[in-house]
């Protein structure tokens, strides 16, 4: 609902032409890395077109963990992070079948080497069974607004929903999206709707969303706190806290100016409590605490990387000297996919996941790239292109 009111019905037509609400039943179980951690949901991640695109990398986080289901409160990290006026607003994420593609680029050697979470019957938490679905009734806009004809009711210039009146022409149902109160009445009719027309299955009240455990810090750093009892002791282990490193590489440093420059304005929701005028230290503790292979904890009061001699030109990475189970990823296989995806797109989008490269550089610098992130999706490349 959330989502209908701030992204769909103020538009004409409604955004992607959206009719109907869909309802579905969700099982779902987490894999056991992720469960390990305290956790039964993982990062939401966004997808466009079918694709996984963040925060950050997806194809680290599922190879990691497997393809877990993801969650969000709506009003924290990663989107929305301000106030809403929905109670208990969540979106998940489901991970299909070769999440690091788009629909277009999806294939066959691409589905079998990133199937994705869904499974029949009940999710065993396997990396590759984490969620089952189970159609559950659907209705139209049109019926839980109100409308009889949405054709007629634009072309008699009527409008759904205004957000700058806050209020719609010709129809009340949209008024006041920053009412808790309406909200939540615009809830309870949906859910009477739903019942009144599927009378045999449970309502939202009857079956509400599961509490949504994510936790920002222990996802990304992977802390694991377990306490195993029996009769005469209990053994807590954690990890051991190792002291921050006062100098940072060149690939930490480019990846901090690059969150600075250009990610805090791009995608601020990635960077919880930071602003544009945040310290070079805040930011590296930020990209610590998503990919800490990247950069080291930053040293208390530190707000300045050691400085490099600035390049005159793009360093190109160094052609790797062939390792042994080395291949060469050919067109058809989901490596080669990743691999032109990196550098199509993600070279411009994320520069700071490629250190060293540039749009220029050969495919199998980025082909060694894409192996040292995800090892599992791409063997090391044998040869230079």
């Amino acid at each position: 609902m959330w989502y209908l009111h701030n992204e769909v019905v103020w538009m004409t037509p409604r955004k992607f032409n959206i009719t109907r609400l869909q309802r579905f039943k969700v099982s779902s179980r987490a894999p056991q890395p992720l469960y390990n951690l305290g956790m039964n949901f993982g990062v939401r991640y966004a997808y466009d077109a079918a694709q996984c695109t963040g925060p950050w990398n997806c194809d680290l986080s599922y190879g990691r963990y497997g393809y877990f289901v993801g969650c969000n409160n709506l009003g924290e990290f990663p989107f929305p992070t301000y106030q809403i006026y929905y109670e208990g607003a969540k979106w998940y994420t489901l991970p299909g079948p070769c999440p690091a593609n788009t629909w277009q680029e999806k294939d066959a050697a691409c589905i079998k080497d990133q199937p994705g979470g869904l499974c029949e019957g009940t999710p065993t938490g396997a990396g590759d069974c984490t969620y089952s679905i189970e159609h559950a009734g659907e209705i139209s806009i049109d019926e839980m607004t109100g409308i009889e004809d949405y054709g007629r009711f634009i072309s008699e210039g009527h409008v759904e929903f205004n957000k700058a009146d806050d209020k719609g022409d010709g129809l009340e149902f949209w008024n006041k999206m920053n009412d808790t109160e309406a909200n939540t009445e615009r809830m309870a009719k949906v859910d009477k709707l739903f019942k009144d027309k599927f009378p045999d299955m449970p309502s939202d009240a009857d079956l509400p969303s599961p509490t949504c455990d994510f936790q920002m810090e222990q996802f990304y750093k992977g802390i694991t706190t377990t306490t195993t009892t029996t009769s005469t002791t209990t053994t807590t282990t954690t990890t051991t806290t190792v002291a921050p490193l006062c100098t940072v590489s060149d690939r930490c440093s480019g990846a901090v100016r690059w969150a600075m420059q250009h990610g805090i304005g791009a995608h601020p929701e990635w960077y919880p409590g930071l602003s544009k005028h945040s310290s070079f230290s805040d930011f590296q503790a930020q990209i610590h605490r998503a990919t800490p292979d990247v950069c080291p904890t930053p040293c208390h009061g530190n707000s300045k990387p050691v400085s490099h001699p600035a390049p005159t030109t793009p360093a190109a990475a160094p052609a790797p000297v062939a390792p042994a189970g080395c291949r060469d990823a050919h067109p058809g296989e989901s490596c080669y996919s990743a691999v032109r995806w990196a550098m199509r797109h993600g070279i411009r989008e994320h520069p700071h996941w490629y250190p060293g490269l540039s749009s220029t550089s050969s495919f199998a610098d980025f082909q060694a790239q894409v192996h040292k992130a995800t090892p599992r999706k791409c063997p090391p490349p044998c040869t230079a292109r």
